[in-house]
């Protein structure tokens, strides 16, 4: 079986474009690169670093932000056996994907974009376990094939990754201090330097007393406009943005994204609300007022075929191709599976690395805070709500107003099915 090495022109090609637009290459140098890129067939990632012109840090980010994918792990670490043991060399030269390592049932992938979704799956099926995909560059993928399966490597091409790839040697020997660190030609080797004797200590330098002067009347002056200014700025940004008569004395210390996309919704008007649903794109409408009151963020989750699947930044006004598709199983391995099975949860996300990933997308961490609940039909979930607590304070009382609000949605959801059978 042959290596799958045809690079999609057009990702690459949009990838140098955008590269340009954002300053890091000039238009010159990205001319040249286009040329050798057509011409020779050269690899882009080997063009771009083995130049100079670009870090593997700053690829790896740009390659992040046009796939919705994560980026190899910080420091890198190169597949465990376990790992490399999971697909024969032929299947990660054909599928360009080779997994790194497994935590908590699940296993993390470094994979070459363009990432399909048939190919996570069909390592999903093979491995039986969730798969957390990782963008990583060609060069970088050739060279773990060279390291890990002993795949034949172009010289030239190991060369340049030698040159240009961080973290290619043992973990434990990156920060190995050398024996001699400085050479004085008068007194020979030096061997340690004092944290005195740093020379970019800041403290150690000379500064004169007029800059004193300078830095103590600023720090007053600061001191003032935090006690006495900001203070009445923010009253008044208040009072501006909103009424004082409208403002929710539950939302006060709510979330500055959902607030400012929805009124926060007023328990005693539910009923009201619930009866103007006509259809299910207007279930999530409830929720997101809900969101308003204490809660940084509010994703919903549809359950179908034993499968949660969501949306960041729904709601918010966020443009389409910044959402980002969430797909995990409703029976295991994550907290969404957790409040299915709970009904309704409060507190924070076991720490696992697929935890973390989906707290990441919904753009919390694992000390924050999440409210949950699961909208059932006949003890089969339809919707989860996953909200990321702003408030900690109200944590109970939304919790009892989330129940009210997932009783009430299966309510609608179950007269909407009624309605279109009867049509």
């Amino acid at each position: 079986m042959s290596m799958n090495t045809n690079e999609p022109m057009d990702l690459w090609l949009s990838l140098l474009s955008i590269l340009e637009k954002d300053g890091i290459l000039l238009p010159s140098q990205t001319d040249v690169i286009r040329r050798i890129y057509k011409g020779l067939g050269q690899s882009m990632d080997v063009l771009l670093l083995g130049s100079g012109l670009i870090s593997e840090r700053t690829l790896q980010n740009y390659l992040q932000k046009l796939y919705g994918v994560n980026t190899m792990f910080d420091p890198f670490e190169f597949p465990t056996p376990e790992a490399c043991a999971m697909l024969t060399v032929a299947e990660v030269m054909q599928l360009n994907a080779i997994p790194q390592k497994t935590e908590n049932g699940s296993v993390s992938v470094l994979i070459i974009p363009p990432i399909d979704p048939g190919q996570l799956e069909w390592i999903r099926a093979r491995t039986q376990m969730f798969v957390v995909p990782l963008v990583t560059t060609p060069l970088r993928f050739h060279y773990i094939l060279n390291h890990c399966h002993n795949v034949p490597m172009d010289e030239t091409e190991r060369k340049t990754a030698l040159s240009v790839l961080e973290q290619l040697e043992p973990q434990e020997d990156r920060f190995v201090r050398p024996a001699n660190v400085l050479y004085d030609p008068y007194s020979g080797p030096v061997e340690d330097i004092s944290d005195d004797d740093d020379p970019l200590n800041l403290r150690n330098l000379p500064i004169m007393d007029r800059t004193h002067e300078v830095l103590d009347i600023f720090r007053e002056e600061l001191a003032g406009i935090i006690e006495h200014d900001l203070p009445s700025y923010m009253e008044a940004t208040t009072s501006d943005a909103l009424p004082e008569s409208e403002i929710d004395p539950a939302a006060t210390v709510a979330s500055r994204r959902l607030d400012a996309a929805w009124k926060a919704l007023d328990p005693a008007k539910i009923p009201e609300l619930a009866a103007g649903i006509e259809s299910r794109e207007d279930i999530p409408s409830l929720f997101y007022s809900f969101g308003a009151r204490a809660m940084r963020s509010v994703s919903l989750f549809t359950c179908t075929e034993g499968f949660a699947m969501g949306w960041t930044g729904a709601g918010l006004g966020v443009f389409p191709h910044r959402l980002e598709g969430i797909i995990v199983p409703e029976d295991r391995g994550t907290f969404i599976a957790d409040i299915i099975q709970n009904n309704l949860f409060l507190g924070k996300a076991a720490p696992s690395v697929v935890n973390r990933r989906i707290l990441q997308l919904l753009g919390a961490d694992p000390e924050d805070i999440l409210v949950g609940g699961a909208i059932l039909l006949k003890e089969r979930p339809v919707m989860v709500v996953v909200c990321v607590l702003d408030d900690e304070v109200a944590g109970p009382d939304e919790v009892q107003l989330l129940q009210e609000l997932c009783q009430v949605a299966a309510s609608i959801v179950l007269k909407l099915v009624r309605a279109k059978k009867a049509s």
